[in-house]
């Protein structure tokens, strides 16, 4: 990525991993659902065979465990602001992020 990515330090926004060289989301469609296992086993091989340090962009991640959008600090920034904002965590439909005041459910 680089350029003006990579110039904002990594603690500086949500999005902390500004040091990744690239960034990329695989993906398969399938018509009228038929084949859909399939297709999910595969993006889970390829996604794997591409991973590049661990790091995941949270706009990319379609299911929890896929990979750690949030480094530990960002995660605790993020749980405080949901806790100001949000603190019924009304808005959980989402890969959540769960208010600063709840426990932090098991990741799959």
């Amino acid at each position: 990525m680089g350029g003006a990515i990579a110039r904002v330090p990594g603690d500086a926004t949500a999005f902390a991993h500004r040091d990744q060289a690239v960034m990329a989301t695989v993906g398969a469609l399938s018509p009228e659902g038929s084949g859909a296992d399939a297709g999910r086993d595969w993006v889970a091989r390829t996604a794997g065979a591409l991973r590049l340090g661990g790091a995941a962009y949270v706009n990319f991640v379609a299911e929890p465990g896929a990979g750690d959008p949030y480094p530990p600090d960002t995660l605790r920034r993020l749980r405080a602001v949901k806790r100001q904002v949000d603190p019924a965590n009304l808005f959980r439909s989402n890969l959540n992020v769960v208010p600063a005041d709840e426990p932090v459910p098991a990741r799959a």
